[in-house]
């Protein structure tokens, strides 16, 4: 199995095809299986990178911090790794985080940017509906771990329940939460659980020049739907699409849309070969 040792933590990444490298970030309490619907179509003029972030799917859980900078050093050592500096990131929710880090970081290396379904505030807390729900999800699983009533409680509403094949893509986010480790509860704990804060402002002061895409699903939450509004204001490159039949997962919701607007988004900012 192909492992990294990055950062002191042993992440699990796979790759497909050739060409410049795209690298696909997955969110919380998922793994690099959210990208099985794209990673082949990517691979026929690109280099796919997934893999699991540290505490998820085959990747180390070990202690330390979990947050968006300790995500973009995991990037950072992983794309040394593989001697591919210069790439483009595809981001989930969470994983936005880790890319705009990443980008704020590295911003000569960052070819372009897809921040799906991200939940960038506009500068105060992390809303407290969001933060009741963290709360409790995390309180559950401190007491049973990933029992069936705790995965069932996490992966409800997460698919979109109109899209087709639901009973199969439910089970793909099953899969996926019950090997959760537990361990990035402590993406929300601490300072930089406002991660909103210092990326609001570092966009807006124009730190991110890179061609980045917007995604969200149509029937995603208000705070998805504000934190894609947000970033089509503040970011000065930047494209933003609505996935019809969606929620907060439209690579899995409605693979094909997604596919299409991101091998577009792809193709336009130079990264294709040819």
């Amino acid at each position: 199995m192909p492992y990294a040792d990055v950062n002191g933590c042993a992440l699990y990444y796979e790759t497909m095809g050739s060409g410049p490298p795209v690298v696909f970030i997955h969110g919380h309490t998922l793994d690099r299986r959210l990208w099985d619907d794209q990673v082949g179509v990517v691979s026929r003029d690109f280099t796919a990178v997934r893999f699991d972030l540290r505490g998820h799917g085959k990747s180390q859980a070990p202690d330390g911090d979990y947050t968006p900078a300790t995500f973009a050093d995991d990037i950072r050592g992983l794309v040394l790794h593989l001697g591919t500096p210069s790439v483009s990131l595809v981001a989930h929710s969470v994983g936005t985080g880790a890319a705009i880090e990443y980008a704020l970081r590295h911003p000569q290396d960052v070819t372009s940017l897809t921040l799906i379904s991200s939940g960038l505030s506009g500068g105060g807390p992390i809303p407290s509906g969001l933060q009741r729900y963290i709360r409790e999800q995390r309180e559950r699983f401190e007491a049973a771990g990933a029992s069936d009533e705790w995965v069932d409680g996490r992966v409800a509403g997460m698919v979109y329940q109109r899209t087709p094949d639901f009973e199969r893509k439910n089970q793909r986010v099953r899969d996926m939460v019950s090997g959760w480790s537990g361990a990035s509860w402590r993406i929300f704990q601490g300072p930089e659980q406002a991660r909103g804060r210092t990326h609001r402002d570092r966009i807006a002061d124009g730190e991110i020049a890179a061609p980045t895409l917007v995604v969200v699903g149509e029937h995603d939450g208000g705070a998805f739907q504000r934190g894609a509004n947000l970033l089509t204001e503040l970011l000065p490159n930047v494209s933003k699409a609505v996935i019809p039949d969606a929620g907060h997962l439209p690579p899995l919701d409605n693979p094909n849309a997604f596919n299409e607007v991101l091998m577009a988004f792809l193709a336009k900012t130079g990264t294709a070969p040819g």
